[in-house]
């Protein structure tokens, strides 16, 4: 019968539309039985797909991989430009296959185009287990690596799903992400494939920097070939950063793990080195020392409010010197004029500068992550990973690039002109589109991609997140702001005097009159930073010399000094990027691990750890807002830095790491080999490794004095002040000297009415009542 006849060949019922293979298969009675099921235009839809079918399948065959699902869909989605293409699972059960005819510019003929993705690299640098001795860490410097299959490409079969493809392929056409790692795994796609490909004149590399119909149908006609010197490049990193990193992870260790699970976290899992990652922390400990070596002091800042009667105005005045560290002085002046009660000044000078603020240039990774980090509290990798998602959907073009400057070739007006209809910047875009854009000349070109843009317009209602919403309009505007000009203002500085029994006594009052917003239309922030009047047309009048003013009082108020905060993340994206630690693809992913490894803790402002987002406490109503994202290293990442501060100070310093990328960068351009690069960097870190190694007892007193918890290091330190106050109540005591006898100085040097901050590391038994014994005790 038709339904036994359709079981066996894996069909269960008929189906809502007839299938190609079924109109195939079937002959005579069986075939006419199974039509009279569907209505004729059905019919039609169906003989057109099996005729494609059978076309295609006697084409010429390309395989085109890309780097993740979703990007294959929208390759398939544009080269079919809406006609048949046809979809099946491969090998892999997770990854679609998909087929159409089109014509491929390189061979000037019709093909088949095979279109599959991996998911990341397919294959990872790793030890060669059956001969290297992991029982003698520093014997991993010399041992044999080899490249093996990823556990996340193996889990879902890559390599036998790319392989069963390339089969009866005549080409490969590589869409991997276009920075080094794209370049890296499209060589690894090589790899696996080679026997399918074995004449590199059939393999060609795509070149797009953003997932849209133009970019991608360009790429598709102008294709490249492979750079294996990027991928060497790529190579000689991982060997480098596995050799390197296992060998110092293993002895940390093998020597610490069991006393920081005792003394520190009992769910550590290990203690790693890495060459890019402990100069990373070293950056957050450098940040600590000054803030344990800070001494306040104290000082008098003076002020004063007055009235303006010609313009009817209250203004705020501050003393010429702003602030005096002599009691006596501030005495005097806040006692001028009757100590400001029925006092009388007069503007006798008002100075007016002309001041910019200049536009921004093309946005790249790093000022994306600063940006997104200081004003939208999101981590760098956070920040990353929303904005990768909006370019595999299309929304942003690719998010990694170290390129500041627009090309020639970039199609700016085409992204002004879609945005037009904008509800939040359509002005914007409509006055760039009439009075044309004022691109930037300035800026880097790292010859990578283009600066990050929109590339399809989106509303807020667009995205099921709020923070892909925010990232993307923060993109936007930037983009905007950048093709308009600078934000120009005038600061009116007026001198006032007031009468006292010894002489006058010079105030000033200065205040920001905006008279051409530039940039601060699209940027509407930077407007907020120059002044609270944000109007061309209804700016504040600002007083004119002559003026008489009445002062209500004059205030000294006593402070002290206060030391740097600790780390940002946004702070610490920019010291790696002036230092050479690290990419734009990879610093994000440092910062993220000494978070994991338990080296830095991220708190906020009062020194709280950072929640994480927890739908279920929203239930129970609205919890306070976490302010700053800082980086307080642990008493574990203390300990380490300055152990290798003790014995070997150049494994923390991130000069040794920047020299490597340096190298690393060499053989990409092709003046250094891989193995001469490789070589000479793994003999300066076995140089290193045995120095430390030998001193390990040094180390040793380093790590027993100093561990204790993340919660009592924190508990610790809020007492001590290292943090705001909860309270504006509690900061004013604080800077009065309210805590003075609890902590000792900082590291046991200063005690007293000042509160000074007791050594934030703590001892072993100094959390339970030692009093700021120095370095190593509370």
């Amino acid at each position: 019968s038709l339904m036994e006849e359709l079981a066996k060949l894996g069909f269960r019922a008929v189906g809502s539309k007839p299938q190609s293979t079924v109109m195939r298969t079937f002959k005579d009675r069986l075939y006419y039985e199974y039509l009279a099921l569907f209505p004729p235009s059905m019919l039609r839809d169906a003989q057109f797909e099996n005729k494609s079918t059978s076309y295609m399948d006697r084409l010429p065959k390309v395989l085109i991989v890309s780097e993740k699902p979703s990007i294959a869909e929208t390759i398939a989605e544009v080269l079919s430009n809406g006609k048949y293409v046809r979809r099946r699972r491969g090998v892999s059960r997770g990854i679609t296959v998909y087929e159409l005819v089109s014509f491929f510019e390189p061979t000037q003929e019709e093909v088949c185009l095979r279109i599959t993705s991996v998911i990341g690299h397919v294959l990872n640098t790793s030890f060669n287990s059956s001969n290297t001795d992991f029982r003698d860490p520093g014997k991993l410097f010399q041992a044999e690596t080899l490249k093996e299959v990823a556990e996340s490409s193996k889990k879902v079969r890559i390599v036998e799903h790319l392989q069963n493809e390339a089969k009866e392929c005549s080409y490969l056409s590589l869409w991997l992400d276009c920075d080094r790692e794209g370049e890296n795994i499209a060589h690894e796609v090589i790899a696996v494939t080679r026997d399918s490909f074995d004449d590199n004149r059939n393999i060609y590399r795509a070149k797009f920097s953003a997932i849209t119909p133009k970019e991608i149908s360009e790429a598709f006609k102008n294709q490249k070939r492979p750079n294996p010197l990027d991928s060497l490049a790529v190579d000689a990193r991982q060997e480098l950063d596995l050799k390197v990193g296992v060998s110092f992870s293993r002895l940390l260790t093998y020597r610490y793990a069991g006393l920081a699970r005792e003394r520190f976290e009992r769910d550590l899992s290990m203690i790693s080195y890495g060459p890019c990652q402990t100069p990373t922390l070293y950056f957050c400990v450098q940040r600590f020392k000054e803030i344990e070596k800070f001494q306040k002091d104290a000082y008098w800042s003076i002020s004063a409010k007055a009235f303006v009667p010609d313009i009817r105005r209250a203004v705020s005045l501050t003393w010429e010197k702003e602030r005096t560290s002599d009691a006596e002085v501030a005495r005097k002046v806040s006692e001028a004029g009757g100590g400001g009660r029925n006092a009388l000044g007069k503007v006798v000078n008002v100075a007016v500068n002309n001041k910019t603020v200049k536009r921004p240039l093309g946005l790249n990774t790093v000022t994306m992550l600063m940006v997104c980090s200081a004003s939208l509290g999101l981590s760098p990798k956070k920040t990353l990973s929303i904005a990768e998602k909006l370019y595999t959907s299309g929304y942003l073009s690719y998010p990694r690039t170290e390129t500041s400057q627009y090309p020639p070739s970039f199609d700016i007006m085409e992204i002004i002109r879609e945005h037009q209809n904008h509800d939040m910047w359509g002005g914007t875009a409509r006055y760039l589109n009439k009075n044309r854009p004022q691109i930037p000349k300035e800026g880097k070109n790292a010859g990578d991609h283009p600066p990050i843009t929109p590339t399809r317009i989106a509303f807020k209602n667009t995205f099921s997140s709020n923070l892909e919403w925010r990232v993307y309009e923060f993109v936007c505007r930037h983009f905007f702001g950048s093709l308009m000009g600078d934000v120009k203002y005038r600061e009116v500085k007026s001198e006032i005097a007031v009468e006292s029994a010894k002489g006058p006594v010079t105030f000033y009052h200065t205040e920001n009159v905006i008279f051409d917003i530039g940039h601060g239309g699209a940027m509407t922030w930077v407007l907020k930073n120059i002044a609270s009047d944000k109007s061309r047309e209804t700016p504040s009048t600002p007083l004119q010399k002559g003026m008489r003013v009445e002062i209500e009082r004059i205030t000294a108020t006593e402070k002290y000094t206060q030391p740097p905060k600790f780390l940002q993340e946004h702070e610490l994206v920019q010291m790696m990027d002036q230092n050479g630690i690290g990419t734009d693809a990879s610093m994000a992913t440092h910062i993220t691990t000494i978070q994991d490894r338990k080296y830095v803790v991220v708190v906020d402002k009062e020194g709280q750890e950072i929640r994480q987002f927890n739908p279920k406490a929203q239930q129970n109503g609205p919890r306070k807002r976490q302010e700053g994202r800082y980086l307080v290293p642990t008493t574990l990442g203390l300990s380490l830095i300055e152990g290798f501060e003790s014995t070997e100070k150049d494994l923390v310093l991130p000069e040794i790491r920047a020299f490597m990328e340096q190298e690393v960068m060499q053989v990409a351009q092709g003046t250094l080999k891989k193995d001469e690069v490789v070589q000479k960097n793994l003999a300066l870190f076995d140089r290193l490794f045995r120095s430390f190694r030998d001193q390990f007892a040094t180390v040793d007193d380093i790590v027993d004095k100093n561990l204790t918890t993340i919660r009592e290091q924190l508990k610790v330190m809020r007492q001590n002040d290292y943090f705001d106050a909860p309270d504006p109540e509690a900061a004013y005591a604080s800077a009065r000297g309210g805590r003075g006898g609890r902590g000792g100085g900082r590291g046991g040097s200063r005690g007293g009415g000042r509160g000074g901050r007791g050594d934030a590391r703590g001892g072993r038994g100094g959390a339970r009542g030692g009093r700021g014994r120095g370095r190593g005790g509370w």
